[in-house]
């Protein structure tokens, strides 16, 4: 994530009932969640930062571009 934004990974730890805190508690799976900043989560009025929108999108593109390359496969050549 940093290679992509420039900007230093925020590790933390919360605990909810998402399907990841299944995975990773009873499954004993290492789980990662990330995604765009939010405010005012589950409200009337939530949102997303548009900025964190684009980061993610680019974030997640390139982190399928590693395993596409990890894995000797090829990405069409209009990507």
């Amino acid at each position: 994530m940093e290679r992509v934004t420039g900007r230093a990974t925020e590790i933390g730890y919360c605990s909810s009932v998402w399907d990841f805190c299944y995975n990773g508690g009873r499954l004993g799976s290492p789980t990662l969640v990330a995604g765009p900043q939010e405010g005012n989560f589950h409200a009337a009025d939530e949102f997303v930062e548009i900025d964190s929108v684009i980061d993610t999108t680019s974030i997640l593109f390139h982190l399928l571009e590693e395993i596409t390359r990890c894995s000797g496969a090829t990405l069409p050549a209009d990507h």
